[in-house]
């Protein structure tokens, strides 16, 4: 039986090119190839950054790991750019390159309402339920509500997702809100008593109370303040879209294979 290939639903595109006439042919492949070479041209000119955010990205003897880092390093592998250099900076500086320079990827990224027509999103990667939590052995703070909050001091990430949601609450930083630039720092000021409230996913807790030998025990969650968003990967405005859906299309397919199943398994369970 001859199958016509041109008519036949199955055939791929490097089939079709056998069919064409030569100088077709050289044109084509030409195009398909100088297309490819141009978007990973693009995603060479990328400045990716991350912060100190564990489970998600966190630094192990300086070596960057993570949920989030694996997944960005395997999209880097599957796209040809597997020596894509990641840059760990605190989270406001970060986020100020992400808002005001072209070509800025910035994970792991809450995509918030507020946040929605700022980026450009890859995802989503992770679901996100933020929790306000005090410390075990304050019993003096008593907090059944957000207002109950506004009366001791929550420290929170300057430009974080967090922080954002917090002022929209009415809480002012100064007051009630003290901002800082980086993970670390916050979550010290509220260890050593200098801040009696934070807010954190319930894995990043558990993952910075070990830096200080303690454990989930010794801390008290309060009340939910964010279970509805996802954190995704951010682009600049100024990203090229096609570069979005190359990312985007190796993110869906690893986690067609498995492989993004697996990176929850070993991070995120």
């Amino acid at each position: 039986m001859q199958i016509n290939l041109l008519n036949n639903k199955f055939a791929g595109p490097m089939t079709l090119i056998g069919r064409l006439p030569a100088a077709l042919n050289f044109i084509f492949v030409t195009l398909i190839l100088g297309f490819a070479g141009s978007t990973q041209a693009q995603s060479e000119q990328l400045d990716i950054y991350t912060e100190n955010y564990p489970p998600y990205n966190f630094l192990v003897n300086d070596q960057l790991t993570g949920f989030s880092t694996e997944i960005v390093r395997e999209i880097l592998y599957r796209i040809h750019l597997p020596n894509k250099e990641i840059s760990v900076l605190p989270w406001a500086r970060a986020y100020n390159y992400l808002k005001n320079r072209d070509n800025v990827m910035l994970f792991t990224t809450a995509r918030t309402a507020q946040r929605q027509y700022l980026f450009k999103w890859v995802g989503p990667i992770a679901s996100r339920e933020v929790y306000l939590y005090k410390l075990k052995k304050s019993a003096k703070v008593v907090v059944d509500s957000f207002e109950d909050a506004k009366k001791y001091m929550t420290t929170a990430v300057r430009d974080s997702a967090t922080a954002n949601q917090l002022m929209a609450m009415g809480f002012r930083e100064g007051k009630n809100l003290e901002l800082i630039h980086n993970e670390d720092l916050s979550f010290a000021k509220f260890i050593y008593g200098r801040a009696q409230l934070i807010n954190k996913v319930p894995m990043a807790m558990a993952m910075e109370l070990k830096k200080y030998d303690m454990t989930m025990d010794q801390v008290i969650p309060l009340i939910p303040l964010d279970t509805g968003t996802f954190y995704y990967l951010a682009f600049s405005l100024g990203t090229d879209d096609e570069i979005i859906r190359e990312w985007q299309a190796a993110l869906d397919e690893m986690k067609q294979d498995g492989t993004y199943h697996k990176l929850q398994q070993k991070y995120l369970q």
